[in-house]
């Protein structure tokens, strides 16, 4: 009725007065079982620190790195210290100097560049209806003098 790890943890004593409380009490006469488990509203206190050190070096690699997930498996995070705020005690220079010297593609380099356009020279505009077709300047004379002789 109760898992082995839960009555390591209650000891025998207590494992046993509840076992006498879960005997007979399910429906029909039958035995209770004990479920215990995270409802993901608990998180470990090793996973909060491992989250607050990884956002805080997010941070810190902002504007060095192409994407800081490629920057992120590569960094020990235990040698990452943080401060109360959220922000790096660690020098960031010191812990990705093997990091840049193995894997320079991943970091930037000086101003961004504007990109290089290859390709097909797009074409000109096209030309506004109104210049396109000059209706000012249009006379229907021709058309009349043929109204006049076919009359």
């Amino acid at each position: 009725m109760i898992a082995e790890p839960i009555r390591a943890l209650l000891g025998e004593d207590l494992a046993g007065r509840v076992e006498e409380v879960l005997r007979g009490a399910g429906p029909e006469g039958g035995d209770l079982d004990l479920v215990a488990g995270n409802d993901g509203s608990y998180l470990p206190a090793g996973e909060v620190e491992r989250r607050l050190r990884t956002a805080a070096l997010r941070a810190g690699l902002a504007g060095l790195v192409h994407d800081p997930d490629d920057i992120l498996p590569l960094v020990d995070l235990d040698a990452v210290e943080t401060d109360g705020s959220g922000g790096l005690r660690t020098d960031l220079e010191a812990l990705l100097a093997p990091i840049r010297t193995a894997k320079p593609y991943l970091f930037r380099t000086g101003e961004a560049e504007p990109p290089v356009l290859a390709g097909a020279v797009p074409a000109p505009p096209a030309a506004r209806p109104a210049e396109a077709i000059p209706w000012r300047s249009w006379d229907a004379s021709p058309w009349r003098s043929t109204e006049k002789r076919g009359g």
